[in-house]
């Protein structure tokens, strides 16, 4: 025992072993210290998604920077419905970097007083309102919460219907009726469901010159429209 022991130490893998064991013991020291867990989480690049529950997603404070895996953190933070992808980065001694990049919202749902914002995909991002933005009113039911689902179809009538009255009055929707635009000069126009809306338009623009004829116009079925 004593020759292998000296003849460790002549080959100098006695002290290599004894320094590895010493340095395991210090990182284990440094990854076990209260002065290395994650006591602040930065969120970066977020304008409709509050940073809070960003935070609250991510599931990063509290955790070991040494431990930290900033691949699950960034997937845990890009649950939130807002975000669509994030990158995480460590800053000793407890601080962890989070860059978001948020899904865009395209209309702004409104039911009763509140609104939601939502993408082309019908997901609901966030509460929260855009006048720049594409608006509904729906007239009925409760107000969508964010990381629930609309038709992807309601979505995009909505665009185009907003782009062709070009802000021109009040879309609203209702689960029966469908959609309807009240224009700025009392008349109301009936569309119904999402579908044939260009053809729906196409009528309403056949039946303008003689806007001084009706306030209700139904197109609905645009083959035969019905006014009054």
């Amino acid at each position: 025992m004593r020759e292998q022991t000296l003849e460790l130490v002549r080959t100098g893998r006695l002290p290599a072993f004894i320094l590895s064991v010493g340095l395991g013991v210090i990182l284990y020291a440094f990854a076990a210290s209260d002065d290395f867990l994650v006591d602040e989480v930065v969120v970066r690049g977020n304008s409709i998604a509050y940073a809070d529950a960003v935070v609250e997603h991510s599931e990063a404070l509290g955790q070991s920077v040494f431990q930290l895996n900033t691949w699950d953190v960034a997937n845990s933070a890009a649950e939130h419905p807002a975000v669509d992808s994030a990158r995480v980065r460590v800053e000793l001694p407890d601080r962890v970097v989070v860059n978001v990049v948020e899904r865009k919202p395209v209309i702004v749902w409104q039911t009763a007083d509140r609104a939601v914002l939502v993408d082309e995909f019908g997901w609901v991002l966030a509460h929260g309102e855009a006048e720049e933005l594409p608006w509904v009113v729906e007239l009925d039911g409760e107000l969508p919460e964010p990381g629930t689902h609309i038709d992807p179809g309601k979505i995009a009538a909505v665009q185009y219907l907003s782009q062709q009255l070009d802000s021109e009055g009040v879309l609203e929707y209702d689960e029966e009726e469908g959609f309807q635009a009240h224009l700025g000069d009392d008349r109301v126009v009936m569309f119904g469901s999402p579908d044939e809306l260009p053809v729906k338009m196409e009528v309403v623009g056949a039946l303008a010159p003689r806007s001084d004829e009706w306030t209700r116009l139904d197109v609905r079925d645009p083959e035969r429209p019905v006014y009054q």
